[in-house]
């Protein structure tokens, strides 16, 4: 049995929330299982009850989906948890967990991207812009 968390990353505004009060906060957190299965079952309910139990039962929010063995269900889950901003996204099993690493790489590479955009207008235009 596999299992993997990831948290996403924030923007500006996250962080301006986040100086607020904390105990407001109401996490968001997103699991993809694989498939219907006892064990993953219960790994994903122990999962559940250990974060109630360290953040309280009513600062989480759960967004349980399943991708019923299906890899592009996998990864349609998880590219939902990243563009919903999801504070926290529990990968269950191997192919849950192989969609949740492609969507982190993809995202890593994006960023490198457009620093390297920005690099090259600034030697470009000689003026430092944002993409």
């Amino acid at each position: 049995m596999t299992l993997a968390l990831a948290a996403c990353g924030g923007s500006s505004s996250d962080k301006e929330s986040s100086s607020k009060d904390s105990s407001d906060k109401v996490y968001k957190i997103g699991i993809c299982q694989q498939l219907e299965h006892a064990a993953l079952d219960e790994a994903t309910k122990g999962f559940e009850e250990a974060c109630e139990e360290k953040f309280g039962k009513d600062k989480v929010k759960f967004d349980l989906q399943n991708g019923q063995g299906e890899q592009a269900n996998c990864a349609t889950i998880v590219n939902n948890f990243v563009a919903d901003n999801d504070d926290l996204i529990l990968a269950n099993a191997t192919t849950a967990l192989q969609c949740a690493q492609l969507q982190q790489a993809r995202s890593r590479f994006l960023e490198h991207l457009l620093q390297i955009m920005q690099l090259l207008l600034i030697f470009l235009t000689g003026q430092d812009q944002q993409v």
